[in-house]
């Protein structure tokens, strides 16, 4: 898989993020244009008592704050660091594995890079995938981080907070 081709992955999958959450939005935002319509019941649930009958969205408002304030764009763990992505080692691919990043089969004798966790993948899918997160996408194991792309986001997200 080229590299092309994976960050064309990664943009359809936040952009179907970025749907649901208009989406709920806009469900929201016909639920409160017509309050007359809504309860609230003791276990946070909307009801709308509208004439097709009750429909219950439970926890709605929480789905929504959690959604609006998570930026799709910084999913999962920071970038992993540069040292520590160039230490990974290059094998031979020895069995018939697929990569759960492109879904495609590695061959058997290409060369692949392989994780501490033992876990391989195409180099054209794990080195992008390192530039965005520092764990394996199997099974999360934790390569050392790089510090300086979260302070800088933290900066960046204040300076806009404050505007």
């Amino acid at each position: 898989m080229e590299l092309h081709q994976l960050e064309s992955m990664i943009r359809r999958r936040m952009r179907n993020t970025s749907m649901i959450l208009q989406l709920l939005q806009v469900i929201r935002g016909g639920m409160l244009s017509d309050p007359g319509n809504l309860e609230i019941d003791p276990q946070n649930r909307y009801m709308d008592n509208d004439q097709d009958g009750e429909h219950m969205a439970p926890g709605l408002d929480l789905l929504l704050e959690h959604l609006a304030d998570n930026d799709p764009n910084h999913y999962g763990t920071p970038p992993a660091r540069k040292e520590a992505v160039e230490a990974l080692a290059t094998v031979k691919n020895d069995d018939i594995i697929q990569s759960s990043i492109c879904l495609e089969d590695c061959d058997i004798g290409a060369d692949v890079k392989e994780m501490p966790c033992r876990h391989r993948f195409h180099k054209g899918c794990i080195l992008p995938w390192l530039e965005l997160h520092s764990s394996c996408p199997i099974c999360r194991y934790q390569l050392p981080y790089d510090e300086s792309k979260i302070e800088s986001d933290i900066s960046r997200n204040n300076s806009s907070d404050s505007k």
